[in-house]
Protein backbone atom coordinates (compact mmCIF):
# COMPACT_ATOMS: atom_id res chain seq x y z
CA UNK A 1 0.00 0.00 0.00
CA UNK A 2 1.22 3.70 -0.38
CA UNK A 3 1.67 5.53 2.19
CA UNK A 4 3.42 8.84 3.11
CA UNK A 5 5.06 7.43 5.93
CA UNK A 6 8.75 6.20 5.51
CA UNK A 7 9.12 2.58 5.40
CA UNK A 8 11.52 0.02 3.76
CA UNK A 9 8.43 -2.46 3.13
CA UNK A 10 5.18 -2.20 2.72
CA UNK A 11 2.99 0.17 5.05
CA UNK A 12 0.28 -2.21 6.51
CA UNK A 13 -3.28 -0.16 7.61
CA UNK A 14 -5.03 -2.03 10.23
CA UNK A 15 -8.58 -1.40 10.57
CA UNK A 16 -9.14 -1.50 14.39
CA UNK A 17 -12.88 -0.31 16.40
CA UNK A 18 -11.76 2.87 16.49
CA UNK A 19 -9.23 4.18 14.00
CA UNK A 20 -6.59 2.68 12.22
CA UNK A 21 -2.79 1.84 12.99
CA UNK A 22 -0.25 1.78 10.38
CA UNK A 23 2.65 0.07 10.72
CA UNK A 24 6.22 0.39 9.00
CA UNK A 25 9.72 -1.20 8.99
CA UNK A 26 12.59 1.29 9.00
CA UNK A 27 15.75 0.91 11.18
CA UNK A 28 13.03 -0.03 13.56
CA UNK A 29 9.24 -0.92 13.83
CA UNK A 30 7.12 2.60 13.69
CA UNK A 31 3.04 2.23 14.68
CA UNK A 32 1.22 5.55 14.31
CA UNK A 33 -2.62 5.36 14.90
CA UNK A 34 -4.28 6.94 12.83
CA UNK A 35 -7.80 8.95 12.82
CA UNK A 36 -9.15 7.24 9.30
CA UNK A 37 -8.27 4.71 6.97
CA UNK A 38 -5.81 5.76 4.47
CA UNK A 39 -6.86 7.21 0.61
CA UNK A 40 -10.21 8.17 2.31
CA UNK A 41 -12.23 11.43 2.51
CA UNK A 42 -11.49 11.61 6.04
CA UNK A 43 -7.94 10.87 5.98
CA UNK A 44 -7.37 13.93 3.57
CA UNK A 45 -9.07 16.34 6.18
CA UNK A 46 -6.88 14.89 8.91
CA UNK A 47 -4.23 15.43 6.51
CA UNK A 48 -5.38 18.88 5.54
CA UNK A 49 -5.61 19.27 9.73
CA UNK A 50 -1.87 17.92 10.11
CA UNK A 51 -0.43 20.62 7.77
CA UNK A 52 -2.29 23.10 9.97
CA UNK A 53 -1.40 22.25 13.03
CA UNK A 54 1.44 20.21 12.61
CA UNK A 55 -0.54 17.85 15.27
CA UNK A 56 -0.97 14.05 14.49
CA UNK A 57 -4.99 13.10 13.97
CA UNK A 58 -5.67 10.01 15.79
CA UNK A 59 -8.92 8.74 17.15
CA UNK A 60 -9.26 9.91 20.24
CA UNK A 61 -8.09 13.79 19.38
CA UNK A 62 -4.76 15.64 17.80
CA UNK A 63 -1.26 14.53 19.49
CA UNK A 64 2.05 16.09 19.30
CA UNK A 65 4.03 12.39 18.76
CA UNK A 66 4.63 12.55 14.57
CA UNK A 67 6.73 11.00 11.83
CA UNK A 68 9.35 14.32 12.89
CA UNK A 69 8.91 14.42 16.76
CA UNK A 70 7.94 10.52 17.54
CA UNK A 71 7.37 8.76 21.16
CA UNK A 72 10.47 6.04 21.50
CA UNK A 73 9.44 2.97 23.18
CA UNK A 74 12.52 1.15 24.64
CA UNK A 75 12.85 -2.70 24.66
CA UNK A 76 13.59 -4.42 28.26
CA UNK A 77 17.11 -5.83 27.88
CA UNK A 78 15.51 -8.87 29.80
CA UNK A 79 12.73 -10.68 29.13
CA UNK A 80 11.51 -13.29 30.97
CA UNK A 81 8.86 -15.89 29.31
CA UNK A 82 6.29 -15.63 32.22
CA UNK A 83 6.20 -12.38 31.93
CA UNK A 84 5.32 -12.59 27.87
CA UNK A 85 2.71 -15.00 28.45
CA UNK A 86 1.17 -13.23 31.66
CA UNK A 87 0.77 -9.92 28.76
CA UNK A 88 -0.24 -12.59 26.08
CA UNK A 89 -2.84 -13.45 28.59
CA UNK A 90 -4.03 -9.86 28.94
CA UNK A 91 -3.87 -8.69 25.71
CA UNK A 92 -6.48 -12.01 24.96
CA UNK A 93 -9.01 -11.22 28.02
CA UNK A 94 -8.89 -7.45 26.56
CA UNK A 95 -9.76 -8.65 23.22
CA UNK A 96 -12.58 -11.01 24.62
CA UNK A 97 -13.84 -7.80 26.16
CA UNK A 98 -14.24 -5.88 22.85
CA UNK A 99 -15.95 -9.22 21.29
CA UNK A 100 -18.47 -9.27 24.18
CA UNK A 101 -19.62 -5.36 23.49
Amino acid sequence: MWSEHASDLPVYDVPGCVGNVLIGLRTHTWLQWEHSTCCSFTHACDWFRFICSGKNQGPYGQSTYTDRHPMNIQKQKKVCIVDIHFSMQAISDEMEKLRLL
